[in-house]
């Protein structure tokens, strides 16, 4: 893999290569529709001059030479090798382009660091064609099913975003949180010039003084928006989106889609029968330990620690408590479930080096990430803090 590479399959106008060549990265671009890649040629003409970037005028198929491509006229991201994507908008033209397989893309360029891919339809070609053995670090690709997701966990991909391409967030559900506490509205679209000097609807700039216009691609990797979720809860929010009901992080009934991937340092998942009663025989031993009931924290607000809590009668008819959670996600951040609250991990690890607060130990909830939680309570654990874990317990500090 090519740390410095990005390659971004389906170019369209350019306005995501125009930012991953802002950010610095060398980029090979693709683009089927001739007018496009014309048009790119001029724009990028000193970053193809220079060599960071690659310009391919070609289609992406399952086999090399020539195919119809069909251009829609209303909506040049719509257009497609599939003749009834590319008259959505009404009408389209044919045109017959180059084509060439994925693999051999890669063969010639390199593995790149992000690979993008929105080529309307043919997106899992090209997620077909990588290598477990040496994959980009980072893909996202337009979602239109769940076989999207199946084909990236088939490549080795653990870790998922699926993101609204109307507001670039997170798009996640959990019947708790407020749909209107995430308004798309607040991503502050402006309507004035981009780079090139047309008008359209623009962002608002980022931390890095970039603005991204309507219908890019928008941020990659770890500056997307929300945590990473497992296949499960990636997939459960974007059949709750589908399904109509009100989805924190997505747009309106016209938004669509992009599902990020990646794969975390995570072994697989061994589930615990039990891991309501592994947390009563924690706090049973801490309660021990200290000659009182136990008062702890759990890391982690989401379904894992919701199905926890249910069985909270188990261990507070003993007298111990959960007094609070501990959450990185900003949507489940302030009050949560049984009105207990929900920090971010930062400010906990300041109250503790603080003294604001003393918790007698934190219990990491999740049957998923639990390895990543680990990992992160280093600083917690450096404070003094007991940190157990429940599906691996025989490490805890």
């Amino acid at each position: 893999m090519h740390a410095d590479l990005i390659h971004d399959v389906g170019m369209n106008n350019g306005d995501d290569t125009a930012y991953y060549l802002f950010k610095g990265y060398r980029v090979v671009a693709i683009e089927a529709n001739p007018v496009l890649a014309d048009a790119a040629r001029r724009r990028f003409a000193d970053a193809i001059a220079d060599g960071r970037l690659t310009l391919l005028h070609c289609g992406i198929g399952p086999q090399p030479g020539s195919a119809t491509f069909w251009v829609c006229d209303e909506n040049s991201a719509w257009s497609s090798f599939d003749p009834k994507a590319a008259c959505r908008a009404g009408r389209s033209h044919p045109v017959e382009v180059p084509c060439r397989t994925f693999d051999s893309v890669l063969r010639e360029h390199g593995v790149p660091l992000y690979l993008k891919v929105d080529i309307e339809g043919y997106d899992e070609l090209c997620v077909q064609a990588i290598d477990p053995a040496d994959r980009p670090q980072y893909v996202s690709i337009e979602i239109t099913g769940l076989s999207s997701l199946v084909a990236l966990q088939a490549r080795g991909y653990n870790a998922f975003k699926c993101i609204s391409q109307r507001t670039h967030r997170q798009v996640r559900y959990d019947p708790r949180a407020s749909a209107e506490a995430e308004s798309p509205s607040s991503m502050d679209w402006e309507y004035r010039p981009d780079a090139t000097g047309r008008r359209a609807w623009m962002r608002a700039p980022g931390p890095d003084g970039w603005s991204f216009p309507f219908g890019s691609t928008g941020p990659f990797g770890e500056t997307t928006d929300g945590v990473w979720q497992t296949a499960e809860d990636a997939a459960f929010a974007y059949l709750a989106r589908r399904l109509g009901y009100a989805t924190p992080g997505a747009g309106g009934p016209n938004d669509w889609y992009d599902l990020h991937a990646t794969c975390l340092d995570i072994p697989p998942v061994v589930r615990a029968a039990d891991p309501a009663a592994r947390v009563c025989r924690i706090m049973d031993s801490v309660g021990k330990t200290l000659g009182r009931p136990a008062r702890m924290w759990l890391f982690g607000a989401g379904r894992h620690t919701n199905r926890l809590l249910e069985k909270r009668q188990s261990w507070e008819s003993a007298g111990h408590r959960v007094v609070g959670l501990i959450d990185d996600d900003p949507a489940l951040t302030g009050v949560g479930l049984l009105g207990l609250p929900v920090w971010p991990r930062v400010r906990f690890e300041s109250a503790v080096a603080g003294g604001e607060v003393a918790p007698d130990a934190v219990i990491l909830s999740s049957d998923t990430f639990e390895d990543h939680f680990w990992q992160i309570t280093a600083a917690i654990r450096d404070h003094g803090v007991p940190v157990y874990r429940l599906y691996a317990p025989g490490e805890s500090e």
